[in-house]
């Protein structure tokens, strides 16, 4: 039975969620979800307000993400979730979502403590959107490394690796090609290779100049969107919001 007071709440004010274009869901004290707006729907989301029946959290959590990620991801997440109830204190995460067809996006979780107006907990709401702005990528069929993903940015067509986007992604936010090495785990050799090989020749650069190639990534705002991949199996609570990629790169430089 669900809590009448949380009742109103989701009919009187959560409800208007299921016109905008962003995630909502609402959980209970006990932590299970009693709410997920239309959005999920519409964007292919394995999970929808017509199958979650009130999931607890951590498998909600899981069925979002097809459960591919490891124990330790999930023990995170959920762990944010509880801090969030004890502390009655907002949290900014980054953190991975799958939908049905297999596409992975990382999204910017903000989850707040629910309060009735006497001042007592309800439970938590969750407001959620991909972080990728110019909607680049949209479709990611495969994690596997190197699979080949189209890019449309304003009509111009490339066609890149995962591998490729990680490494102009790094590049943009002054990561050296070692430091680049050490996150991909690969050698300097490899993302030399990826540079000179590959990335020049698809983004037209015939001075062979890496900072020639970093000014022609930017001008496709490919700074904008973080590529899922570098997440992994990692829960990243940001202090900023409006700094997430900066974050997000200082984080992984770390």
């Amino acid at each position: 039975m669900l809590d009448h007071k949380l009742e109103l709440m989701i009919n009187n004010f959560f409800k208007s969620f299921d016109h905008q274009q962003i995630f909502c869901q609402v959980a209970n004290i006990k932590g299970q979800i009693c709410f997920l707006n239309e959005f999920y729907k519409t964007t292919g989301s394995i999970i929808t307000n017509d199958n979650v029946n009130k999931m607890m959290i951590p498998e909600f959590i899981r069925c979002l993400t097809a459960s591919q990620f490891k124990d330790e991801y999930y023990n995170q997440l959920t762990n944010v979730y509880d801090s969030v109830y004890k502390s009655k204190v907002k949290k900014t995460l980054l953190c991975n979502r799958i939908d049905k067809r297999g596409n992975q996006y990382t999204c910017q979780f903000n989850i707040f403590p629910l309060f009735d107006t006497d001042g007592h907990i309800l439970g938590t709401y969750t407001i959620s959107w991909h972080v990728n702005p110019l909607k680049i990528l949209r479709h990611f069929d495969s994690i596997v490394e190197n699979k080949p993903i189209m890019i449309d940015l304003n009509g111009i067509d490339l066609i890149l690796t995962i591998r490729e986007i990680e490494i102009i992604f790094l590049l943009l936010y002054k990561f050296s090609q070692y430091e680049i090495a050490s996150i991909l785990n690969v050698s300097r050799g490899t993302i030399q290779k990826n540079i000179e090989n590959k990335l020049y020749c698809k983004f037209g650069i015939t001075t062979n100049k890496l900072s020639d190639l970093i000014k022609k990534a930017k001008s496709y705002n490919l700074g904008s969107y973080f590529p899922p991949t570098l997440l992994q199996n990692k829960v990243i609570e940001l202090d900023d919001c409006n700094q997430v990629l900066e974050s997000i790169a200082n984080l992984i430089r770390k």
